[in-house]
């Protein structure tokens, strides 16, 4: 894939591509170092995570613009895998983490994201929005309180309204400025973004402006790349303490990365390839935990920057990795002075765009459980983390779904022929016969309480069945061994599902074409049967 993005590449998508790999280059290399130090890391592991990882997902992704590196959805994982298994540890589960991803990829599994309802990811790209605005406003208000212990939306919000009065007003304007430009001038081919951080970057140095900056919250990290090697393999104890962690994190990055794709589809319409992208994700894992580095995942807040620049292909999140290298082996010192504040602001301002109120609102007003699943996802993903919103999300749909489905199956029974031709009875199956509905076809003979001599099952309307329903019927057929059944109706696919599970063509029913065929075929039963009970009766009188 990755080589022919050069096919055709012309200098106007050369030059879009370096303006957004710019842009959202100064947005990670901030944004890596706040992930590693608040995870208790040294800025290394978050700055190499941003290069290594994000050159190899954008060389082998599978979706246009997506953006990969550090990311918050692994927040608590990190954590309390560092506190358990330790450094080593983390790198290990993130190294299985790659592995198990490429597997996932080359075994296709990428179909995944299929099975993920429009419901959860609008509660999840919702919920997201607000928890990135939670979290970025601090530094937009210039706050430098720590924030207390618990829940971090809630204790943000707290700091925010208990301490609004100590807000640093030279980085609230800043940040105004910032967002002002980016909503007035939104959709401009030229780079607003970057005018807006140089200018108040230049305004905070000559004035010389009490706002902190990237250089006075974080250390000398101008060396950040050690030997690479691969974690530790061999120790067993360790492995075993760290594949939980891996496992966590791998459910997330699938989900999270397929999610990504999605979205990026809807916005640009471009081909995704989420196979492809699973393998490219674990390559980048895999890269980081050796060289040291953070767990990586697409990121959706740098794809949208990446995007809202004006990207035009895939070289742009490769660029946006090599940016962030030459900003420490070059610009380091001015890089520097650049207001934290600002570039918080333009998260701020992409998350708003992000929220989408009126969506929310709108499907909300659904019926049928879609705004359960919407605001459950939602609020997970706000109060607990991403990856338990989208799985607790995409099981409430399942569910939901599974419901519906159930209340399109109607089994019904045919009383003109039990009327007209007695020990007849027909049963019509009309949907999908499967866990949720066959318990309808148990409850109906156990009324009817079996005493014909002829069982008709009409599947013409029936497009498949699963195990419980054909374990069902296989029940009935070989429990009532005096009774006769016929199918009627029956495609191919179910037949060969009934003689897979033992139910005998030839041993335990028969099968027509339709109903007339089924009714004679059954009459003559009805009568070989009265034939055969008088013959007995009379040997018996004898």
């Amino acid at each position: 894939m990755f080589p022919n993005i050069f096919k055709g590449y012309s200098r106007e998508e050369a030059a879009q591509d370096i303006i957004a790999s710019v842009t959202v280059g100064l947005i990670a290399f901030p944004l890596a170092l706040s992930i590693s130090t608040a995870t208790g890391l040294p800025p290394q592991a978050g700055l190499v995570a941003t290069i290594i990882g994000g050159i190899l997902a954008a060389i082998l992704g599978g979706t246009r613009f997506v953006v990969s590196g550090p990311n918050t959805i692994f927040f608590f994982t990190i954590i309390e895998a560092f506190n358990t298994v330790g450094f080593e540890g983390l790198l290990l589960a993130t190294f299985i983490m790659g592995l198990i991803l490429i597997g996932a990829g080359f075994a296709k599994l990428g179909f995944i994201i299929d099975y993920v309802p429009y419901s959860v990811t609008l509660g999840f790209m919702s919920g997201l929005s607000v928890v990135i605005i939670s979290m970025v406003l601090k530094e937009c208000l210039g706050l430098t309180q720590p924030l207390a212990h618990g829940n971090l939306i809630i204790q943000s919000w707290t700091l925010y309204f208990t301490n609004f009065w100590n807000t640093n007003i030279f980085s609230f304007l800043m940040s105004v400025i910032v967002i002002t430009s980016l909503r007035y001038y939104k959709g401009s081919r030229y780079p607003v973004f970057i005018g807006a951080i140089l200018a108040t970057t230049l305004i905070a140095m000559i004035f010389r402006l009490p706002v902190e900056t990237i250089g006075s919250r974080y250390a000398d990290f101008s060396t950040i790349f050690s030997r690479a090697r691969i974690p530790n393999l061999l120790s067993i104890n360790l492995f075993v303490e760290s594949l939980p962690y891996a496992l966590t994190m791998t459910a997330v990055a699938v989900i999270n990365s397929l999610l990504n794709a999605t979205v990026v589809h809807d916005k640009t319409n471009t081909p995704v390839n989420p196979n492809q992208e699973l393998i490219a994700q674990g390559a980048a894992n895999v890269a980081s935990a050796c060289f040291g580095g953070l767990p990586v995942s697409a990121t959706l807040s740098r794809t949208l920057v990446n995007i809202e620049q004006g990207a035009k292909t895939s070289l742009s999140s490769l660029f946006q990795a090599i940016f962030v290298w030459v900003l420490l082996l070059f610009s380091l010192p001015l890089l520097k002075k650049i207001p934290l504040a600002c570039l918080n602001a333009v998260l701020l301002s992409i998350a708003f765009d992000i929220l989408e109120p009126k969506k929310l609102w709108e499907q909300i007003k659904l019926p049928h459980g879609e705004s359960v699943v919407c605001m459950t996802t939602f609020f997970l993903t706000i109060f607990v983390n991403n990856g338990v919103a989208i799985l607790v999300g995409t099981m409430i749909a399942a569910f939901l779904f599974i419901h519906k489905m159930s209340h399109m199956t109607n089994v019904q029974s045919e009383s003109t022929f039990s009327d007209i031709h007695e020990g007849i009875k027909v049963y019509h199956i009309d949907g999908p016969f499967f866990f949720g509905a066959s318990s309808r076809l148990k409850v109906l003979l156990e009324e009817d309480k079996i005493t014909d001599k002829v069982i008709v099952f009409d599947l013409k309307n029936m497009p498949l069945i699963d195990s419980t329903g054909s374990v069902l019927l296989t029940k009935i057929i070989k429990e009532n061994k005096d009774t006769e059944f016929i199918m009627i109706n029956v495609n191919e696919e179910i037949q060969a599902f009934f003689q897979h599970i033992g139910l005998s063509k030839k041993r335990h029913y028969s099968v027509t074409n339709n109903l007339e065929e089924a009714i004679k075929i059954a009459k003559q039963i009805i009568k070989e049967k009265k034939k055969e009970e008088k013959t007995n009766h009379e040997t018996t009188e004898t």
